[in-house]
């Protein structure tokens, strides 16, 4: 998959407040396994942390379960 190019439409609907994309980020950046990062994108935990928990406060379910609400 294109990873960079993922991400750059995610990060862009994110910026705008998009709380799917908020959580796709986020468990895009969970996942990407240690050490094997696609172009620029490797994985990052507190990115990760930062965009699932912006969608839990938008009240996405899934971000929600998995920032433990």
């Amino acid at each position: 998959g294109n990873y960079s190019e993922a991400v750059r439409l995610f990060s862009a609907a994110a910026d705008d407040g998009d709380p799917d994309a908020q959580y796709a980020l986020g468990t895009l950046y969970a996942n990407v396994a240690e050490g094997a990062g696609h172009g620029d994108f490797y994985k990052n935990e507190a990115l990760s942390v930062l965009y699932l928990y912006a969608a839990s406060l938008a009240g996405h379910p899934g971000a929600q379960m998995a920032m433990g609400f």
